[in-house]
């Protein structure tokens, strides 16, 4: 899912979600002049609009995260952190996105659950609604 992915790194490069119109201005490039309907074709249980600290920008749930590219590594990553496995710098801020966007993997039950990959993918999953508007400013 390519604007999931190029959101997500956003995030990672910049420390920052995507703003709406460097998104939709990246996607204009491309000769895609609606980026926002495959956007919310996806529904507001994937990504959402926000704002944040006076910009409107895209943001992922965590089953938006998982659906990038970079969905296999961070399952990986949560199995290490739970496991307390070392992990390097970017890995760390990576996983700071990903808790950010999951409060529940903070919780030392959750993070000694049997499969914990298979339960973050599976719980994930049960948040999906696609009748969830993107819209709406979480």
């Amino acid at each position: 899912m390519e604007p999931l992915s190029l959101i997500w790194t956003h995030l990672l490069e910049r420390g920052e979600w995507i703003a709406r119109r460097d998104l939709h201005d990246a996607y204009a490039r491309r000769g895609v002049h609606d980026i926002r309907s495959a956007l919310a074709h996806l529904g507001g249980s994937i990504v959402f609009d926000h704002r944040d600290g006076g910009r409107d920008v895209y943001r992922l749930t965590l089953l938006g995260i998982l659906l990038a590219a970079d969905g296999p590594d961070i399952e990986l990553l949560l199995v290490r952190h739970a496991g307390g496995l070392s992990i390097t710098p970017a890995e760390a801020a990576m996983l700071k996105h990903v808790l950010d966007a999951a409060d529940w993997l903070r919780d030392p039950a959750v993070l000694a659950t049997p499969d914990l990959a298979a339960y973050v993918a599976a719980r994930a999953l049960d948040s999906y609604n696609p009748e969830t508007p993107i819209d709406g400013m979480r």
